[in-house]
């Protein structure tokens, strides 16, 4: 198919055709990425995909930059969360580029807040056209910035993401018996938070910050949350002991930790984190220590969901 062909869609809607570029690490998940994104080019036999591969999280960073400079249309992404946001991170400035998450990595949980849990649902998905608007949330750290789309992670939810990437054949078991494990190291951290709440001083092991509604390969961290409404929902979780966040853990698998006594829920758009220099990471990967400052972007990502 040529570039100034028309295809009309199962919608009825017409448009013309141009080459979409698949940007896909083959290392993400169990190393087949590079199969899914094969299969995706075959069920879009009607559009023109152009398969780029990257080596690492960094080359998928380089490749996004290069891509965004094209200013395409759309673009696909096949691989894990961490995938998803290396690229994403050039795409801030883009908003107009509709971007389609094919679900291959480990957790893949940004394309589950789309509903899209499978390749044939992401292929219906950009088959269908409907697109969302999302909130971004920049991070300001001191050694220098990033942006995150899903879940943020103070804490014990760091220990784990460190333990999980540590582990080479990752599954989705990998998320929970790391969670387990990470519960025998568990330390409190003092930390100062200040937002549109106010300011408040903690001890805790655990802060998620949510964006988005999953993590850790479709354990519910947040629910109730939006990508779009401008808010990070906050779960704090109070200095408890080992043994009895060990019996909860059940409940950060069903979301339902959120209503238990020993969970503190905030809501703010903007959010100061200072103290002890607990262990961060977003989206899955690791990136570096408290002190940061989160920033809501609003509407900075264009997102194709069913």
């Amino acid at each position: 198919m040529t570039a100034n062909q028309v295809n009309i869609y199962p919608s009825g809607h017409i448009e013309m055709a141009a080459s979409i570029p698949l940007i896909v690490n083959p290392a993400s998940g169990k190393g087949d990425s590079f199969q899914v994104a094969k299969k995706v080019k075959e069920l879009l036999s009607g559009y023109e995909v152009r398969i780029i591969q990257t080596k690492d999280e960094a080359d998928s960073a380089r490749v996004g930059r290069e891509i965004a400079s094209e200013n395409p249309d759309s673009l696909i992404i096949v691989g894990g969360d961490g995938t998803v946001n290396s690229v994403c991170q050039s795409f801030i400035d883009h908003p107009e580029t509709k971007i389609l998450v094919v679900p291959a990595g480990t957790g893949s949980d940004l394309a589950r807040c789309f509903n899209i849990t499978s390749v044939e649902g992401a292929v219906k998905a950009l088959s269908g056209r409907k697109t969302t608007a999302i909130d971004a949330v920049m991070c300001h750290t001191g050694n220098g910035n990033r942006l995150f789309m899903n879940i943020l992670e103070v804490g014990y939810g760091a220990e784990v993401m460190k333990r999980v990437n540590s582990v080479k054949n990752r599954t989705k078991r990998t998320f929970f018996t790391s969670s387990i494990r990470e519960v025998f190291r568990l330390k409190s951290h003092s930390l100062t938070l200040e937002g549109d709440f106010g300011k408040i001083d903690i001890r805790t092991p655990e802060i998620v910050i949510a964006n988005g509604r999953y993590f850790g390969g479709g354990m519910k961290a947040s629910i109730n949350s939006s990508l779009s409404d401008g808010i990070l929902d906050l779960h704090i979780i109070r200095e408890i002991r080992k043994l009895e966040l060990l019996l909860k853990l059940n409940k950060l698998v069903k979301g339902t930790y959120v209503t238990d006594p020993a969970v503190t829920n905030l809501q703010t758009s903007k959010l100061s984190i200072t103290g002890d220099s607990a262990p961060m990471e977003a989206d899955g990967e690791n990136f570096g220590n408290v002190p940061v400052e989160l920033e809501v972007l609003n509407k900075s990502f264009t997102f194709y969901h069913l």
